[in-house]
């Protein structure tokens, strides 16, 4: 099999052996996504594969080192170290030479100290620090052990002093640097290995996506909360186009599967449903509604049975709500009305079977006695007259899949309202959409700080917003102070909306107006 970037799969594959310079792979992070990636499987991996565009294991490596909580916490000239990073990368910030054996021992790093490769590198070449002494300095950043660093930083002032590279007052800074940086420094070598570990991760997302979401909805329960990372990867699905779909019943897989370029929900995915379920299930599985109800639905329990239903993975013509309603009428006949039905009646809906269950004798297996034939008659007013409509509710379906397999397949909550105004889906909008764009979507997150910045807007508040719709998820929308009063009944979590989207001179998004659905 071959790609168009140019990798090639055959019987030998190794992803050991795969190219590191793939272009679809890279594409794929630099675009920041992230989801399933080894160290990257976050917002803030996401949001800094768009800031830095990595194009290399080096630079995979430096991203899992600087969104570590040290590095973004640490400041230097009112930006975070992770900030100054990707500005230098970038080139929109300038890397100020500082002295020539320092900026040997940084250069990697654009002058900045983000591994404790770095910082060994200090001490051994501006220091003369032994490899004992290097080893000690490694280890008072790689174990945070305070009362270490504060013992190397005086022998790396008066060592500085001895080896005569660096003058006092530049000893003291670079210590400066280094004091800064013991919250957070991380080891080259391990980022570098993580780094091989998650292209390998990338690269199978980039050529086998439907591989990939099956095998990684498989384990989502292994994960601290499932339903979150199921959510997550169902959407991220959609940004690939990749169909997930309810589990079928009748296709008895007990996890994740593929069937029709589409990936299925197993059987243990839906909460409820366990190894002994599936044990009693035969391989002559029903193929109507009437067959499961009448010859099968003795043989699983009755919570186990409901949430088939519930899910939509009993794939019959016919309404989960009626399925339901009609199983439970069934469940208030007696065993021996239920026998009679299920060998004599079995071809025909409830309704039906049981007017004409009413018209047999006792003696022939009819109802026993009058109550009971009076019991029937009102079970068959109450099909005829359901107290509620039979019809799907939207709303209902979501709520049941949501609690049941950990989100919403079949449909989104935007599926339920009628008041939609858009004029681009989020996949547009990040595919580049110009102009004017009007988005109906989901609230997924709002993260509310005050300006700091000197100026008009100081202590104001404004925020940066998640939304999602049934194409794709785009987060680090920006609502400016002056919106962000008027706008902030609206931009509530979990709320639906119709978002007016814009973007400014350097191609960054922000809301305009939003309105509730």
């Amino acid at each position: 099999m071959k790609f168009d970037c140019g990798c090639e799969v055959n019987k030998d594959f190794n992803i050991e052996n795969v190219p590191l310079d793939c272009k679809r792979t890279w594409e794929l992070l630099q675009k920041g996504f992230c989801k399933g990636l080894f160290q990257l499987d976050s917002s803030l991996g996401k949001h800094w594969c768009k800031e830095i565009i990595p194009s290399s294991i080096k630079d995979y490596a430096d991203i899992t080192a600087i969104i570590r909580p040290g590095t973004l916490q640490c400041k230097l000239e009112g930006k975070s170290m992770t900030e100054h990073f990707a500005m230098r990368k970038n080139g929109k910030e300038e890397v100020k030479p500082y002295h020539p054996i320092v900026d040997n021992c940084l250069k990697d790093t654009y002058n900045l100290i983000v591994y404790q490769e770095s910082l060994m590198a200090l001490g051994r070449d501006t220091a003369n620090f032994t490899p004992t002494e290097v080893n000690k300095l490694r280890k008072s950043a790689g174990k945070k052990d305070s009362k270490l660093m504060s013992e190397m930083g005086k022998l790396y002032i008066e060592k500085a002093k001895e080896a005569n590279i660096l003058s006092e007052e530049q000893a003291k800074e670079v210590w400066s640097w280094v004091k800064k940086s013991e919250r957070y420094l991380f080891c080259l070598a391990h980022a570098c290995e993580y780094a091989i570990i998650g292209y390998w991760t990338a690269w199978i997302k980039a050529h086998f996506p439907l591989q990939f979401f099956c095998s990684w909805l498989r384990y989502a329960n292994d994960k601290i909360d499932p339903q979150k990372e199921i959510k997550e990867l169902v959407q991220d699905a959609k940004e690939f186009n990749i169909p997930v779909k309810v589990p079928n019943f009748l296709d008895k897989k007990p996890g994740t599967y593929i069937k029709d370029e589409a990936v299925y929900f197993g059987l243990l995915n839906i909460k409820g449903i366990g190894e002994s379920t599936l044990n009693k299930l035969s391989d002559h599985l029903p193929k109507t509604w009437e067959e499961m109800l009448y010859g099968y639905a003795d043989r699983i329990n009755k919570t186990a049975l409901e949430a088939l239903i519930q899910v939509g993975a009993l794939p019959y013509n016919v309404s989960r709500t009626k399925m339901l309603y009609e199983y439970n009428k069934w469940k208030e006949l007696s065993e021996r009305e239920q026998s009679y039905i299920s060998k004599n009646l079995a071809n025909i809906p409830l309704t039906q079977s049981l007017e004409c269950y009413t018209t047999i004798s006792r003696k022939d297996g009819g109802p026993s006695n009058k109550n009971r034939l009076e019991t029937i008659e009102s079970l068959i007013k109450t099909l005829h007259n359901p107290p509620f409509s039979l019809e799907d509710s939207v709303y209902r379906i979501i709520a049941d899949e949501t609690r049941l397999l950990g989100a919403a397949i079949t449909y989104s909550q935007l599926d339920a309202v009628n008041d939609i105004k858009a004029n681009a889906t989020l996949k547009e909008v990040i595919d580049g959409k110009k102009g004017f764009m009007a988005v109906s979507c989901k609230i997924e997150e709002v993260k509310t700080f005050r300006v700091k910045k000197d100026g008009p807007n100081l202590g104001k508040l404004m925020a940066k917003v998640k939304l999602s719709d049934d194409t794709s998820t785009l987060d680090g929308l920006t609502v400016f102070p002056s919106s962000f009063q008027e706008l902030s009944n609206v931009l509530i979590m979990g709320n639906l909306a119709n978002v007016i989207l814009e973007r400014d001179r350097n191609d960054g998004l922000y809301i305009k107006q939003a309105s509730q659905l």
